[in-house]
């Protein structure tokens, strides 16, 4: 499933997001970083690890779209939802949800 990872995630009044430094938070940031964080409430050995950080870097500084699995989708999905706040899960959510198709529908 392709989806488009360089979308910039939007705030409660519809404007990019932006974060301390003032850069414009995407997709593909807050899926990487998802990605790589630890969390306090697990402690995934060696193989998940590796596991996560070649779906960083397959999502990492691409321009283009991504084909990612249902499986590699969920795996963000939990990620972001144990790592960022409401707003970031659901405009995030909302995105990888989004098949490609629907994505040039609305241009």
């Amino acid at each position: 499933m392709l989806r488009n990872f360089c979308q910039d995630l939007l705030d409660l009044d519809g404007e990019p997001m932006k974060d301390p430094a003032g850069v414009t938070v995407t997709l593909q940031n807050a899926s990487v970083n998802a990605l790589l964080a630890n969390t306090q409430d697990e402690n995934p050995d060696g193989v998940e690890k590796a596991k996560r950080f070649a779906l960083a870097m397959k999502i990492h500084n691409t321009k283009e779209p991504v084909d990612v699995t249902a499986e590699e989708i969920a795996l963000v999905k939990k990620l972001i939802g144990k790592v960022y706040t409401a707003l970031v899960v659901g405009r995030a959510y909302e995105l990888l949800e989004q098949k490609i198709e629907e994505v040039k529908s609305a241009v």
